[in-house]
């Protein structure tokens, strides 16, 4: 019997050192994440996803709104995931450039088009159902930065002292309401 113990240990161990030698140290990636090394100033594309609503279940793709357009839409699934959550993303026209401040502009001049009614009756119903617009950047989902004070009992001069709660929301919201009416950011 200890014959036979002996040479299962030794095959065991053996066998892990084997194993051991054959040990790669290569790295892998999860396809349609690759990791991409940025530079100052190199472009960040910004992708488009979906807009989705917790009141109403139901996504709606990015430019089913009339936002700004970039010349030519390109729809694409970055991998086997979005395809199966049913994400569209779609290309758009925001451009970023790596770790360089930039102040807020103009995207698009639409001021020659005028709004119909039924577009702008179409933003105000997905403001009302509380729509949030999904982005991403890199791969990787844009979000919102909330602040929150735990304690909304207190006076404005004790908030100056109390550590505030910091929460992210997934994309932004298309709008809010007041008094049931839409308003946009």
């Amino acid at each position: 019997y200890a014959g036979k113990h002996d040479f299962f240990y030794f095959q065991e161990t053996w066998t892990l050192m084997v194993l051991s030698l054959l040990h790669s140290a290569n790295a892998f990636y999860v396809p349609g994440v690759a990791p991409i090394d940025f530079h100052q100033n190199d472009p960040v594309e910004i992708k488009a996803v979906k807009l989705t609503s917790s009141r109403t279940q139901l996504p709606y793709e990015y430019y089913s709104l009339p936002f700004c357009r970039p010349d030519k839409i390109v729809y694409k699934a970055e991998n086997l995931g979005e395809v199966l959550r049913g994400d569209r993303i779609v290309n758009t026209p925001f451009k970023m450039l790596m770790n360089s401040d930039k102040k807020c502009e103009v995207l698009c001049d639409q001021s020659n088009e005028k709004l119909s009614v039924e577009k702008s009756k179409l933003i105000a119903e997905r403001i009302k159902e509380e729509y949030y617009v999904h982005l991403i950047a890199d791969n990787l989902p844009v979000a919102t930065r909330l602040e929150f004070y735990p304690n909304r009992d207190g006076e404005e001069e004790q908030k100056k002292d109390i550590q505030k709660d910091v929460q992210f929301e997934h994309g932004y919201r298309l709008g809010f309401t007041d008094n049931n009416k839409a308003s946009d950011l």
